[in-house]
This record gives structure tokens, C-alpha cells and sequence, in this order.
């Protein structure tokens, strides 16, 4: 994870994990990915947070993708795609942590042929780590949702980073009661 100032970054590939995707649609902010660069969004990430369209947000998560792919979004096939969906479409549980794993892949693949640093926005602390052990992190800058949601602030690009980060806890506590100590943790 690069050592430049977040309001230098310039990334050429901006990627969300599932959870980051799923709250920026909770608060209908899911194209200031855009205004950072490209958006890549993983297989199994598009999977895990549109294939199962009563899930929250699974909806406008899924005409957002329509709605600019090709243009401003590409979805990237990974090896653990095909995987996810056979486990999903089964009834079996899919492998731990493959949204993560599938845009490690994507990024180890593919972040040298994309000529600039990647963006990616997660919740699950282990993408750092799993970076850090591909060696991938001089390439990529990694920062959470809320860190997200501030420097959209801080760019003029979102009016209250805090008021929408509220407006994420109260939904995340809404639809899962054991959440509220998790979003209190997090924001530690």
C-alpha cells in the first residue's frame, strides 16, 4: 500500500469489495467510484452482492452495473468466479473470503498491463494482508469505505462523508441487530 498522499492519488483501476459496494449503494453513492478512475469490478464481488436479488441493495447494485458497463466498469473473470456461482446455484458454501481472493487475482494478473496504481476499497482487513504476502502492495493503495467516503469530501465530491457513514450504520443496524457492534468497532 503506497505511501503517497491519498489527495495525490490518481489510481488508473478503482475496485470495491462487496461489503463497500453494498454500502455505497445503501447510500446511492456508488458512482463516486468513478471519479476516482476505472472501475473493475471482480466476478465473484458482482455475485456476491447481485445474483441474489432479494439481498439489500442487490437491485441497484445490479442496474448499476448495466447501466455503465463497458464504459466506466468492466467485469473481471477470475478462476474463483465459476466456482462461486457452481457453490451458490448448489447449495454448497462457497470458499471463505472469495470476493477478496478473486480481486487478489484480478490485481496480481492484471495491475502491471493497467499502467498506474489501483484503488481498492474494502471493509475485511485481511486484503492488506493478503497484498503484503503477494506482493503487491507498491502498486496499490487500499483504504475503507469511510476513509473513502472523507476523501470524497475532502475533493468536494460528496457533501457529508459523516452523515452518510451514519446513514450506512443505521441501515447495516437495521437489517442485522448484532451489526451495530461491529459498525462501532470499526469506526474506532
Amino acid at each position: 500500500m503506497s505511501a503517497m498522499p491519498f489527495s495525490d492519488l490518481r489510481p488508473t483501476v478503482v475496485m470495491a469489495d462487496s461489503s463497500p459496494l453494498i454500502q455505497l449503494a445503501a447510500v446511492g453513492q456508488l458512482d463516486l467510484l468513478f471519479e476516482y478512475g476505472h472501475v473493475v469490478l471482480a466476478d465473484v464481488v458482482r455475485l456476491e452482492t447481485s445474483l441474489d436479488q432479494s439481498k439489500p441493495f442487490a437491485p441497484e447494485i445490479s442496474a448499476w452495473i448495466e447501466a455503465n458497463r463497458g464504459s466506466r466498469l468492466s467485469l473481471a473473470d477470475t478462476d474463483l468466479g465459476p466456482l462461486y456461482e457452481l457453490a451458490i446455484k448448489t447449495g454448497v458454501r462457497p470458499p471463505r473470503n472469495s470476493g477478496e481472493r478473486a480481486i487478489l487475482d484480478w490485481l496480481a494478473d492484471n495491475i502491471v498491463h493497467e499502467g498506474g496504481p489501483a484503488l481498492i476499497i474494502y471493509e475485511n482487513g485481511k486484503i492488506p494482508n493478503m497484498l503484503r504476502r503477494e506482493d503487491l502492495s507498491d502498486d496499490i493503495v487500499v483504504m475503507t469505505s469511510r476513509c473513502f467516503l472523507r476523501l470524497s469530501q475532502e475533493r468536494g465530491l460528496l457533501a457529508d462523508a459523516e452523515a452518510a457513514w451514519t446513514r450506512i450504520a443505521e441501515i447495516d443496524t437495521r437489517s442485522n441487530p448484532q451489526a451495530e457492534a461491529t459498525l462501532i468497532q470499526r469506526s474506532i
